[in-house]
């Protein structure tokens, strides 16, 4: 696999393709390694997850072993550094609502057509929400509306783009009144120059095919300042050399690939509770066999 895009990036890749053994209980070795003591202390460890339910189940396996549980966290909440106010989704919103004032229309007509109707207080947070958005989709890339790259890679839409620029520093001067900062804005500072948190030694990433660009570029970071850095990767066996070293697949390898289901394993129900039921049912046959 190859290794990370920095000469001094202490990237480990790990493949977990073990059949016979659940991901979580992998995961969970993996964490344990070569520790001793009673208890075994992980809390100098933060493990990324795809879903709660996957921090869940790996939690579990380390409680039966009488671990101290690591930190788990999200991939974006990863970024968020502590003792930093940073804005809801509601304060974004008003913040936005505020920027698009009826009155100055005309330097922003361009991001918001004229005929989209902005007297109404109603209408303008229908439009925040949607700028809300777009600049969430750009941090994901380590971008926001004020980014160079922003600009190049939608050349053919650069008056938008340029219009959405200038009244994004009055959004962020409107956030600063207040006392508090863009979410995306602390988390693009992190990725470039992270706060390290007091006793963080290792950053485990348990098995996460999308890892959002701006948090490999904050794990790179982290990496070079001496934290140790483990990418656990799941791949049916003899498949890991088609994914990097972040556990992204080779889209142009695995196009011609698609793995195979059995339609008898999809099971479609109408609503969350037939589908806890069904999966209950399989549960009790399965103990009875």
């Amino acid at each position: 696999m190859p290794r990370c895009r920095y000469l001094d990036c202490s990237l480990d890749t790990r493949v977990l393709d073990d059949s016979h053994g659940s991901l979580a209980v992998q995961v969970a070795a993996v964490l344990i390694g070569n520790r001793s003591g009673l208890p075994i202390d992980l809390g100098d460890t933060r493990v990324l997850t795809s879903t709660a339910g996957a921090a869940r189940a790996i939690r579990r396996e380390l409680a039966r072993m009488g671990v101290l549980s690591p930190m788990f966290r999200m991939p974006m909440e990863s970024l968020d550094p502590p003792g930093v106010r940073m804005a809801s989704r509601m304060e974004r919103e008003a913040a936005w609502a505020m920027v698009l004032d009826p009155r100055h229309r005309g330097e922003f007509a361009a991001l918001v057509p004229m005929q989209v109707n902005l007297d109404v207080p109603a209408d303008r947070f229908g439009v925040a929400a949607q700028i809300c958005g777009v600049c969430d989709q750009l941090a994901l890339a380590a971008h926001d509306p004020i980014s160079a790259q922003s600009t190049q890679l939608l050349m053919n839409d650069q008056r938008r783009w340029t219009e959405l620029a200038a009244i994004y520093g009055r959004y962020v001067r409107v956030l600063a009144n207040h006392g508090i900062e863009d979410p995306n804005a602390v988390r693009l500072r992190q990725a470039a120059d992270p706060m390290i948190p007091d006793g963080l030694r290792r950053v485990v990433v348990a098995c996460v095919p999308d890892l959002p660009p701006i948090v490999r570029r904050y794990l790179e970071a982290l990496a070079r300042m001496g934290i140790e850095v483990e990418v656990l990767v799941w791949s049916p066996s003899g498949q890991h050399e088609h994914l990097d070293a972040w556990g992204v697949p080779d889209a142009g390898w695995w196009k011609d690939h698609m793995p195979k289901i059995d339609d008898a394993s999809i099971v479609v129900e109408n609503d969350p509770a037939s589908e806890a039921g069904v999966l209950l049912d399989r549960a009790i046959e399965d103990r009875g066999t």
